[in-house]
């Protein structure tokens, strides 16, 4: 665990926008490979109200 913190060239953030995106792509993925039922839109997976008022 050590190392995967010293060697993870990835960015931490608490800003949940940065992520929407592409883990609204994985649920497509996850969708046509029949994981899951229905595709899943940004609204059904994350609730943003939380840090949208944070930030106003």
């Amino acid at each position: 665990m050590k190392a995967s913190f010293r060697d993870w060239d990835g960015t931490w953030t608490a800003d949940p926008n940065v992520i929407t995106t592409s883990v609204v792509e994985y649920t497509n993925l996850q969708y046509e490979l029949g994981y899951i039922n229905k595709p899943l839109t940004q609204d059904d997976l994350f609730d943003l109200s939380f840090y949208e008022k944070a930030r106003a």
